[in-house]
């Protein structure tokens, strides 16, 4: 199975469409993208929604900064962010946020099931069981 790996699109739609058709004509299944699909590009709302095709899309720093501020930009980038973020609806900005909290979910489940304690069994070398020690 084919996968593309795409990001950094900042609202650039021509770009993106160009992409997207490229991606379909090489034969991928999947499209996850890495993040910042908006920022300093015209476009963001038309990249967002084509961004919906893609069967993860991770949050940039460019979608953070539009739900919590443009902490740490240089003045032009914090101006395209605030731009931004006055071209988006509040639906859209809160799927942005939804979407960084099933990420934040996916993650936490992820950690929660690779530190689960081992079985209460243990084996032995002669393929025997044995009940753990208790002192």
């Amino acid at each position: 199975m084919k996968r593309a790996v795409i990001s950094d699109i900042h609202a650039n739609h021509a770009a993106f469409e160009a992409v997207l058709a490229d991606i379909e004509e090489q034969g991928c299944e999947d499209i996850y993208c890495l993040g910042d699909i908006i920022g300093y590009g015209p476009d963001p709302r038309i990249c967002i929604t084509l961004a919906g095709k893609c069967a993860l899309n991770l949050l940039g720093n460019h979608e953070e900064a539009v739900l919590f501020g443009a902490i740490g930009f240089n003045p032009k980038a914090k101006a395209a962010i605030d731009w931004t973020k006055e071209q988006l609806s509040i639906e859209e900005q809160i799927e942005i946020e939804l979407e960084k909290n099933r990420q934040q979910a996916e993650q936490e489940k992820t950690e929660a099931e690779e530190s689960a304690p081992a079985a209460s069994e243990a084996h032995t070398d002669n393929g025997k069981v044995e009940e753990p020690k208790t002192k």
